[in-house]
């Protein structure tokens, strides 16, 4: 609409914006210094339009631009949110059309998993009083019970066989075991 344009017309052009079927929200703008009506009148106008737009399902926002702008709500049976930038609101409509996106979702039923309880007690139990660490075949055995993947691996103790394990698996990465040896990085054998 142009600076000419009456309360009248913007409230009715927010209405007929309301009922296109290809409009899923309204971002309401105006600015009083080209305008001749009073900023209150086309509140007024908005208010009305936003409760025809939210009765049809369509949220209308406005953008009120003046030196005085702030954002915030007016209306008290139907609230419209104000701001001060467009790009503000249109993000704003975007995370609600997120939100609202995530609400449709189907709620997930909570994963189950089957782990073997009595063999994992065992390995635990067997390690209490003995070791301080796990050894990597225990820690590894542990991960299984739960249903946990963990790499493929194999001990080696030389060059050798480091090489034929790098031909079986492709890439490798070595980490060094002893059970004298727990924090093996300040040892250089991380």
């Amino acid at each position: 609409m142009t600076a000419s344009a009456n309360v009248e017309n913007y409230g009715n052009t927010l209405k007929i914006v309301a009922e296109d079927e290809n409009v899923d929200a309204i971002i309401n703008i105006f600015v009083p210094a080209i305008s001749k009506e009073k900023s209150e009148a086309v509140e007024r106008a908005v208010i009305s339009a936003a409760k025809y737009a939210n009765s049809l399902g369509k949220p209308v926002v406005y953008i009120y631009i003046s030196s005085n702008s702030k954002d915030g709500v007016i209306g008290d049976e139907v609230k419209v949110p104000v701001y001060v930038f467009p790009n503000t609101a249109a993000k704003v409509l975007g995370k609600v059309v997120e939100y609202a996106k995530w609400r449709e979702k189907k709620e997930e039923p909570i994963p189950t998993f089957d782990f073997d309880r009595a063999k994992a007690a065992a390995i635990i139990a067997e390690a209490m009083g003995k070791e301080e660490w796990l050894s990597p075949d225990k820690a590894f055995e542990l991960l299984g019970c739960f249903g946990i993947k963990y790499p493929k691996y194999e001990h080696v103790r030389d060059p050798e066989s480091v090489y034929e394990a790098a031909k079986k698996f492709g890439r490798v990465a070595l980490k060094a075991h002893s059970a004298e040896l727990v924090h093996k990085t300040e040892k250089g054998a991380g």
